[in-house]
């Protein structure tokens, strides 16, 4: 080998090591300021005391961690118009401009908070411009954008944003369907038809408690047949599905002991049995044995009872005692609050075992076992996810004997929500219980659907665990599969 070609051989290496060695492009300038402030200055009439390339969007560019300012400002490069989103998180004030226009308005002293805003672009090149503040205590800055029909992500080093997701590849949503009420509670009909109701208003709170707005969806014709209940108000009723393919709602507004089956080949409904004690937000869930289990509810104290669909009479399991679960919501609710986050509301998640035992998770920390047959009886798992609550998260059985725990939110704990999910099998003697991988959105009042290939797909929610609120909407929706976790 000639030294020409030596030195070229060993130029090219360098040139490789050079390249693998080489840090993150730094695509964004930022300017640092000292100041104390409760609004976000005009940055550009200051003076920075620091200045800088950086490829993200966050609070690595400083060490300062009180009473400071961080202005970013570069490209963005959109490959193809639509309506993107973008959020900042922060503790304290942000917001977000593109081409001068405010996206988002995160502004003021204030918990880490996410906010979220959209605007249309063409495509193209854009300018960007990140501001931010902090006085004093903790500091956050987390800056994400969201293509149209696509899910979160933070802004890449050079700008260049991504485009709508390929459907074949993520999916797609139809378009919005005029649903001809509040669909408060849904149940699947055995044919693949939709059963939905709200209250005694269509779009509003109940003002009475004889009458709920009913209807049946059909997934073929897009047509809904008017199934009303003309004596029973179901609103946030426990909800099951009898062996015959009956649904049932036990209880309601407001607390209340009227059970009431509909009947998926008449459209009807008829009422059964009362049960023993008032409920509302109960979780009923149906048993092997075609019987019912209602469980931790409102107006319900520490009871349970068991649902005979042969003999249409509930009977006392009193040894099956929710009282753990009333001691534990009492006094987390009596507890400081450090978010907007709603109080814990009953709603137990559980999940019925194949042997028809039933597994509680949460919301509140105590994890138990129940057992519904005879008198009833129970036992404690302990505290596998620790202290956190996480009120309005999801339990779903997505095959026999495996159960998954999705999210939820505490209103003691910061961040108000969680990402975290569980995995649960029922198929022992004892439950075995550990982590799946997390979601890749913090959310609670979410849904999470089970679709005929085995996958979990959680839809909606928000980052606020807030009630009635789109306050850190998470407009992506998240597919699981247990096959690859």
């Amino acid at each position: 080998m000639t030294f020409a070609r030596r030195a070229g051989v060993l130029a090219e290496a360098l040139l490789l090591l050079g390249l693998a060695a080489a840090p993150a492009r730094a695509d964004f300038t930022y300017q640092v300021y000292d100041g104390a402030w409760s609004v976000l200055p005009n940055f550009d009439a200051l003076s920075p005391v620091a200045t800088g390339t950086t490829s993200v969007l966050d609070l690595t560019v400083t060490s300062r961690v009180d009473n400071f300012g961080i202005q970013f400002t570069g490209t963005i490069s959109v490959p193809q118009a639509g309506t993107y989103a973008f959020s900042t998180t922060s503790d304290d004030g942000s917001d977000l401009r593109i081409d001068g226009t405010t996206v988002v308005d995160n502004d003021g002293l204030h918990a880490s908070r996410k906010v979220q805003g959209s605007i249309a672009l063409s495509a193209g090149t854009h300018a960007l411009r990140v501001r931010f503040f902090e006085r004093t205590g903790s500091q956050v800055l987390q800056v994400t954008y969201a293509p149209p029909g696509g899910g979160e992500r933070p802004i890449p080093a050079n700008g260049a944003l991504e485009g709508p997701p390929n459907p074949a590849l993520v999916g797609a949503w139809s378009p919005v369907i005029a649903w001809p009420h509040i669909a408060i509670t849904a149940a699947n009909l055995p044919d693949g038809r939709v059963l939905t109701w709200s209250s005694t208003e269509t779009n509003a709170f109940p003002s009475s408690v004889e009458f709920t707005h009913a209807a049946v969806f059909d997934p073929v014709t897009l047509g809904f047949t008017t199934s009303n209940n003309g004596f029973h108000d179901m609103f946030c009723a426990g909800v099951a599905t009898l062996e015959d393919g009956r649904i049932v709602a036990a209880g309601g507004n407001p607390n209340d002991t009227r059970t009431t089956a509909f009947d998926p080949t008449t459209l009807g409904w008829q009422p059964l049995a009362n049960m023993n004690f008032n409920r509302w937000y109960s979780t009923t869930l149906a048993l092997p044995s075609d019987e019912l289990f209602a469980t931790f509810a409102n107006a319900a104290g520490n009871t349970s009872e068991r649902y005979s669909a042969a003999s249409n009479a509930w009977t006392q399991t009193s040894g099956a005692t929710m009282q753990d679960l009333l001691n534990e919501q009492n006094a987390e609710n009596g507890q400081t609050t450090v978010n907007s986050a709603s109080d814990l509301q009953w709603w137990g998640q559980m999940a019925v075992a194949p042997d028809g035992r039933v597994f509680h998770g949460g919301p509140t920390q105590t994890w138990h076992l129940f057992d519904p047959r005879g008198a009833g009886a129970i036992a404690s798992l302990g505290q596998p996810a620790g202290t956190r609550t996480r009120m309005w998260g999801n339990v779903v059985t997505y095959a026999a004997g495996q159960v998954l725990l999705i999210g939820g939110a505490d209103r003691t704990q910061s961040p108000a929500t969680t990402n975290a999910v569980y995995r649960i099998d029922l198929n022992g003697a004892s439950p075995v219980i550990s982590s799946a991988a997390p979601m890749a959105s913090p959310r609670a009042l979410q849904n999470t659907v089970m679709l005929p290939t085995g996958e979990a797909l959680v839809v909606g929610g928000n980052t606020s665990g807030e009630l009635f609120s789109d306050n850190g909407a998470v407009y992506a929706a998240e597919l699981w599969n247990p096959a690859t976790n």
